[in-house]
């Protein structure tokens, strides 16, 4: 399994996570806790379900600034 933080403005945001069954975000509680918090992509919205990304034809991050830290 591998695992990436994703960032916003420098503020942890949420896991992506690629394993055998492809890939899966999670948006961090405390981000969505946040007054200023926003979706890291309009096809990705707030929410504390994982979101299934293998269905996707290539999840963008497009909220700007976006960064990701490769954790494993």
């Amino acid at each position: 399994m591998k695992q990436a933080g994703i960032y916003v403005n420098d503020n942890y945001c949420g896991l992506l996570t690629e394993d055998e069954e492809g890939f899966h975000f999670a948006y961090d509680e405390e981000y969505l806790a946040r007054q200023d918090a926003a979706p890291v992509s309009p096809t990705m919205p707030l929410t504390k379900q994982q979101q299934d990304l293998t269905k996707m034809n290539r999840p963008s991050f497009i909220q700007t600034p976006v960064h990701i830290g490769i954790l494993s």
